[in-house]
């Protein structure tokens, strides 16, 4: 060996880094619960309706009464903005297009259901429990 890796050997704790191997743990063991968990409702992420209920939650927690009008406004803007301004825009353009007189009232009723929707579920009172 040269002169640098016999000055490397020697810095080196060769025997640490060879030492035996760390004895294998057996992991399949069984798994006791703790006692004091707390009852939580876990949803299943692979659930294609998970998106309707957590806006279900959110929905619901709105029309609490704690909730402060700012994150009322907010979620009307931003969740109902879209639709709100689709049902306007359905109703222009019934209104302005050449058609019965049967089918614009229906596309303003679509149009104006469309537009109420969301500010109805955001600013409707919450029905209280049975009692």
């Amino acid at each position: 060996m040269d002169d640098k890796r016999k000055e490397l050997v020697g810095r080196t704790n060769i025997d640490q880094l060879l030492g035996p191997a760390a004895r294998e743990i057996d992991l399949n063991q069984p798994v006791q619960a703790r006692q004091d968990v707390a009852d939580v409702q876990i949803r299943s992420t692979t659930d294609p309706l998970q998106i309707h209920f957590a806006t279900t939650d959110v929905i619901g927690k709105l029309q609490e009464p704690a909730a402060s009008s700012r994150m009322r406004a907010f979620a009307l803007v931003f969740i109902g903005g879209p639709m709100i301004v689709f049902g306007l825009m359905l109703i222009g353009m019934a209104w302005s297009s050449d058609v019965s007189l049967l089918r614009r009232l229906l596309v303003s009723v679509l149009g104006g259901a469309m537009a109420a929707f969301w500010p109805f579920l955001i600013y409707r009172g919450r029905r209280r429990g049975k009692g």
